[in-house]
C-alpha cells in the first residue's frame, strides 16, 4: 500500500511539473516607467551620495556629521597648511 501511494505521489509530482510550463512565456508589462538619469543629473548624484554616505560612512561619523563634532582627535582638530 505504501509503495503505491509513493508512486502515487512522484507521479503528481511530474504530472504537476509538467503540466505547469506554458508554451509562450508569459511576459508582464512594467507597472511603472523606469526613472531615466544621466549621470550629470543632479538628483541620482544626490541620491547616490546620500546612498553611499549612509552605506560607507554613516556608522562612524554620524548620520548628519556630527559623530566627531568638539572632540579629542589623535592628530589634532584644525586643518594642516603645507
Amino acid at each position: 500500500m505504501i509503495k503505491y501511494f509513493g508512486s502515487a505521489l512522484v507521479l503528481g509530482g511530474v504530472l504537476t511539473t509538467l503540466l505547469s510550463f506554458d508554451e509562450k512565456p508569459q511576459i508582464k508589462p512594467q507597472s511603472t516607467p523606469l526613472k531615466k538619469y544621466s549621470i550629470a543629473d543632479p538628483r541620482f548624484l544626490e541620491e547616490k551620495a546620500a546612498l553611499n554616505y549612509r552605506n560607507f560612512c554613516g556608522g562612524c561619523h554620524g548620520e548628519k556629521m556630527d559623530a566627531f563634532v568638539d572632540r579629542q582627535w589623535k592628530h589634532g582638530n584644525k586643518k594642516k597648511t603645507w
